[in-house]
């Protein structure tokens, strides 16, 4: 079993849905939408039946979050990777980031290391929470 947390900021009743792609076939392993653990919190779980029928190889994860309040989604893709190494789950959890001021720049945060240094359980979030963020932002200055 395989599971990916997603930490979603923005407007309304938000959701998220995936797929999972073999690129060597182009098949889809599986599709479906992510559990929601709270109002911001979601959770994408591959079960065993699915991890254990994977071959050795990256597949692509889509992940595209959505409101009821705002009419576009945001869709983001993600390489993973099956092995055959059992992967402890991480024990801190990752802090989401600071929505930015309405108005005013945005200061982005350094990231913690460097980008493919990260484990995968933390940059999804991270990157699906900031395409949310940015979407709100414009919204906001659209309105304006």
């Amino acid at each position: 079993q395989s599971n990916f947390r997603v930490t979603l900021r923005g407007e309304g009743d938000l959701g998220v849905r995936y797929i999972l792609i073999d690129p060597s076939s182009g098949d889809i392993v599986i599709s479906g939408d992510a559990t929601r653990e709270s109002d911001l919190e979601f959770l994408i779980t591959l079960p065993p039946s699915v991890t254990s029928e994977l071959r050795v190889g990256l597949y692509r994860l889509f992940v595209a979050a959505f409101s009821d309040q705002i009419s576009s989604i945001q869709e983001r893709e993600e390489i993973v990777e099956a092995t055959t190494e059992v992967v402890p789950p991480l024990e801190e959890p990752v802090e989401p980031p600071v929505e930015p001021p309405a108005n005013g720049p945005v200061d982005r945060p350094e990231p913690p290391g460097e980008a493919a240094g990260l484990p995968l359980g933390l940059i999804l979030p991270v990157a699906v929470a900031g395409i949310v963020i940015v979407v709100g932002v414009v919204l906001v200055r659209r309105r304006k």
